[in-house]
C-alpha cells in the first residue's frame, strides 16, 4: 500500500511539473504571438515609422499636385507659386501657364530686350563728356583712370566739302553747256550724267545749244552728242538740224550717225518711222533701208555673218518695218517721204522675199 501511495504521489508531481512547463509555453507563445519576437518588434518600429513619413508627405505634397507638375513644367519653377493649404501642414500648387507653344515668340522678346538694352547703353555712352574733354576742368579727379572707352571724343560728323557740295548739286543746261564750252569736250556731259548732277532733260537742251551755237566746233560736238546715247528724242533733235548744216559741220554729223544704223535700233526705228514730222519719217525710213542693206551684203559673203537665230529675229522686225511702210503709202504723203519709203520697201522685199 506504502508503494503504491508513493507511486502515485510521484505521478501526481510529474503530470504538476509538466502542466506548469505547458502553461509557461503557452503565456509565452500567446505573448509571442501577440507582440512578437525581436526581431517581429524591429520589422513593426521600421513600418510604423514608414506609414508616418508617408502620411506626412501625402498631407505636404499630394501624389495629384505632383502629376500636374510634370505636365505644366515651363522651365521656370518659380512660376509655380506654393499657396498654404486649408488643411493644415499642406500645400496646393496653382498651374503655371502653359507657353510650351510660345517657344519661339519667348526667344523674340529676349532678343528684343536684349537688343533694346544694348541701345540704350550706347545711346547713354554716346552722350557728349564735356569734364572728360578738357583737362583743365575742375570737375576732373587727376587720380581717377578712366575707361578709354569714355574718355575718347567722339567722331564728330564730317561737313562735306565746297566741292563735294558742287557734286551732288544739279547743274541747269547753262552751267552744264559752260563747262563744255569752257573744256571743248563732251566729258562734262558723261560726268554729269554718271554722277546724276545733271537730268535727261539737261542733257538734250545742251546738245541743242550746242548745235544751234554760231560756233562750227560747237556744232560738231553737238552732232556728237546726240550719238552719245542714241534715242527717239536725239534722233529727232538730227532730223531737224541736219538740212542747216554744210561743209564739215555736215560731214561729222553724218559720220555720227553711224551709229544709230545698228541692228539693235531696229525697235526704236519702227516707232519713229510713224512719226508725224516728215523729216523724221524720211531719216528712219533710210536708216531702216541701210541697215537691211548691210545684213544682205554680210550674208553673200563667203561666211555667213549671222546665225540662223538672228536672221529670224531681223526678219520679224523689218516685218513690221514694211507694214508700217506699206500702210503709210496707202495713205496723202509728202512726195519725199514717198520716195524714201518706197526705196526702204525695195530694199526689204529683197530680204524677206
Amino acid at each position: 500500500m506504502k508503494k503504491n501511495n508513493a507511486y502515485l504521489g510521484k505521478s501526481l508531481g510529474k503530470v504538476s511539473a509538466v502542466m506548469l512547463i505547458l502553461a509557461f509555453v503557452g503565456i509565452n507563445f500567446y505573448k509571442t504571438e501577440k507582440e512578437g519576437g525581436p526581431q517581429e518588434q524591429l520589422f513593426a518600429e521600421r513600418n510604423k515609422k514608414q506609414i508616418a513619413e508617408r502620411k506626412l508627405e501625402n498631407q505636404i505634397a499630394p501624389k495629384q499636385n505632383i502629376e500636374k507638375l510634370k505636365f505644366a513644367y515651363t522651365g521656370k519653377w518659380e512660376k509655380n507659386e506654393a499657396t498654404q493649404s486649408a488643411q493644415a501642414g499642406g500645400h496646393a500648387f496653382t498651374n503655371p501657364p502653359n507657353t510650351r507653344g510660345n517657344v519661339q515668340a519667348v526667344a523674340a522678346k529676349k532678343a528684343a530686350d536684349k537688343k533694346k538694352k544694348k541701345n540704350k547703353i550706347a545711346k547713354k555712352s554716346s552722350k557728349k563728356r564735356s569734364h572728360f574733354d578738357n583737362d583743365s576742368s575742375d570737375s576732373y579727379n587727376d587720380s581717377y583712370v578712366a575707361n578709354n572707352y569714355y574718355t575718347q571724343p567722339k567722331p564728330q560728323e564730317r561737313t562735306p566739302s565746297e566741292e563735294e557740295e558742287e557734286e551732288k548739286k544739279q547743274l541747269t543746261p547753262q552751267e552744264l553747256f559752260a563747262q563744255v564750252t569752257q573744256k571743248n569736250s563732251l566729258t562734262p556731259i558723261v560726268e554729269a550724267l554718271s554722277k546724276g548732277t545733271a537730268t535727261e532733260a539737261t542733257y538734250y537742251i545742251v546738245a541743242e545749244m550746242l548745235i544751234t551755237s554760231e560756233d562750227s566746233k560747237l556744232n560738231i560736238l553737238g552732232f556728237k552728242a546726240l550719238a552719245l546715247y542714241p534715242s527717239a528724242k536725239n534722233l529727232e533733235t538730227y532730223a531737224k538740224h541736219i538740212n542747216d548744216t554744210s561743209g564739215e559741220v555736215r560731214t561729222a554729223a553724218e559720220e555720227t550717225l553711224k551709229t544709230y544704223k545698228q541692228t539693235v535700233h531696229l525697235s526704236m526705228l519702227n516707232g519713229t518711222l510713224k512719226s508725224l514730222n516728215n523729216e523724221l519719217k524720211i531719216l528712219s525710213a533710210n536708216l531702216i533701208k541701210d541697215i537691211t542693206t548691210a545684213i544682205l551684203q554680210a550674208q553673200s559673203g563667203e561666211q555667213a555673218a549671222y546665225t540662223e537665230e538672228q536672221l529670224n529675229r531681223f526678219k520679224k522686225l523689218l516685218e513690221v518695218s514694211l507694214n508700217v511702210i506699206e500702210t503709210a503709202l496707202e495713205s496723202d504723203l509728202d512726195g519725199s517721204v514717198i520716195a524714201s519709203f518706197n526705196t526702204a520697201r525695195n530694199t526689204l522685199l529683197e530680204f524677206l522675199g
